[in-house]
């Protein structure tokens, strides 16, 4: 297919970003968007000269051709490599410690819950964006880098998850409110998570217009990506349950296992997560 440019785009069929109507088949190699052929300005007075975008002074270029997203045993195999398990073992340390009771629980929860959701933030345009392997394993990352991905991650469930959390713990037993909350935070994370990936600005995660911009664009595509989302979720939950009730008997093996089960599930969530991506970020445009 050619050497990969620095917009490093979607390989997937795209849309016009200020035509979503329109098929798009240009793109810009300054601001990345992509455009239609109605979009296009020449820069110069010869016929077939240069084209230039109509949102920046950037040129456009023809785009890379459309691929197939990645089948769900591609993904699979992805987890059971030796790089994968490796990967997994890491990311479930902190939940190991949450077997402590009491304030150093509740740190490591929130260490590992922010940790679990940086690495899915990145699944997601990891293979949304269809490099090969796993996040953080096809390039050499940047102390700084890694850093600024660890506190979006970190932000975004913060924003998404804190409300629940803060009023789970002044709740004294009342479920109702705290299972609203979290359900409206769950609601809201794939926004934020799309709106970080499609507009290749990763701020726009935090950034709840962004969300709505993004949610606006697309709305059907929106509510079946939650459609797979809490299907997957209540998969999870039946199986955590069903472990949980298991293992009852011996809370040591239990405090080891649920973790490495919570990693792979969001792993294999955020893979899924990203193959649709591949195949419907084109209709959600880019945010201005």
């Amino acid at each position: 297919m050619g050497a990969r440019t620095k917009v490093d785009a979607l390989v997937v069929a795209r849309v016009c970003v200020r035509h979503p109507e329109k098929r798009a088949r240009l793109v810009c190699t300054r601001c990345h968007r992509w455009q239609c052929d109605q979009c296009a300005r020449p820069l110069t007075e010869r016929e077939g000269g240069p084209l230039g975008c109509a949102l920046c002074a950037g040129v456009l270029r023809v785009g890379e051709l459309d691929r197939p997203a990645d089948s769900g045993e591609q993904l699979v195999w992805r987890m059971l490599t030796f790089e994968g398990g490796v990967t997994i073992v890491a990311l479930s340390m902190p939940g190991f410690a949450m077997a402590f009771e009491g304030l150093v629980g509740a740190y490591f929860l929130f260490i590992y819950a922010g940790i679990l959701a940086t690495y899915y933030f990145q699944t997601v345009e990891h293979v949304g964006r269809q490099r090969p392997g796993l996040p953080f394993s096809a390039r050499v990352m940047t102390f700084g880098g890694l850093i600024g991905i660890l506190l979006r991650g970190f932000l975004t469930f913060g924003l998404c998850f804190g409300p629940a959390i803060v009023i789970a713990l002044g709740s004294e037993g009342e479920v109702l409110g705290p299972v609203l909350a979290f359900l409206a935070g769950a609601l809201l994370m794939p926004a934020a998570v799309l709106a970080g990936v499609v507009t290749h600005a990763p701020l726009n995660a935090l950034w709840p217009i962004a969300w709505a911009q993004v949610i606006a664009r697309a709305p059907r595509s929106y509510l079946r990506l939650l459609g797979w989302v809490y299907g997957s979720t209540f998969v999870w939950a039946v199986v955590t349950g069903i472990l949980m009730w298991a293992l009852e008997p011996v809370p040591t093996l239990r405090y080891f296992v649920m973790p490495l089960v919570h990693t792979s599930f969001a792993i294999w969530q955020a893979m899924l997560f990203g193959r649709f991506v591949q195949e419907e970020t084109g209709s959600f445009g880019t945010v201005e």
